[in-house]
């Protein structure tokens, strides 16, 4: 069974579940300079990236090697954002 998940625009701000702080969330992220330099692919334009809304849009990353996180300098680039899925079920 494949399940389609909706991106929404950020223009469209998640709700933060009361009593937390953020929401965790994926967002996608548009590279205007890579689509001058590969006008032929534009859907290569996008990064999808785990991040967190708190008010504003934050991206992040795991870097494995510092075992910490580390954030993306998302302003000016992030077009949308969907709940992340929920992970897979361990038997």
């Amino acid at each position: 069974i494949t399940m389609e998940l909706e991106w929404t625009p950020v223009s469209e701000v998640p709700i933060i579940p009361k009593g937390a702080h953020k929401i965790f969330i994926l967002i996608a992220l548009f590279d205007k300079e890579w689509l001058e330099l590969h006008p032929e692919d534009p859907q290569s334009s996008y990064m999808i990236t785990e991040g967190f809304y708190n008010g504003g849009f934050n991206g992040f990353y795991f870097d494995k090697y510092k075992n910490q996180f580390k954030k993306i300098d998302v302003s000016g680039h992030i077009t949308h954002w969907m709940h992340k899925p929920k992970p897979p079920k361990i038997e």
